[in-house]
């Protein structure tokens, strides 16, 4: 994997560095478990240093908090992404279109996540996403 220089909402970093916490416990096979853990290791080596660079500016709880609640959000989507395929798989039209429903709201939380992060660690930074279901 090849650095690059990227201008990123740093809630953006941090929902990357959830996503790839529960693919080390997620994904099928330990070989693809290994790569997401070091892919991880990265990651949380940058979110340390970057949040380390403004810790006396923020709320290091607020920050954890929010964290975990990010990594709840991804790991309940990870599981309810399995259940829409299957209903998909299932040709069960209606089941499917209600666990997608439910898999939107997960998104829509994790967008209102990412931004309350990058708000605590930059007052100028948020994704820009417009859904019409809220």
């Amino acid at each position: 994997m090849r650095d690059l220089l990227v201008p990123l909402p740093l809630g953006e970093i941090i929902d990357r560095l959830e996503i790839l916490r529960v693919k080390t416990k997620s994904l099928e096979t330990q070989e693809l478990r290994d790569l997401a853990k070091k892919q991880f290791i990265k990651f949380d080596q940058i979110v340390r240093e970057l949040v380390s660079s403004i810790t006396d500016s923020i709320d290091a709880n607020k920050l954890k908090e929010l964290q975990e609640k990010l990594f709840q959000n991804h790991n309940e989507a990870w599981d309810l992404r399995d259940l829409v395929e299957e209903a998909h798989f299932k040709k069960d039209y209606e089941l499917f279109w209600e666990r997608h429903r439910k898999l939107h709201k997960y998104n829509v939380d994790r967008v209102k996540l990412k931004n309350l992060i990058s708000a605590l660690l930059s007052k100028d930074e948020e994704e820009l996403k417009n859904y019409i279901f809220n």
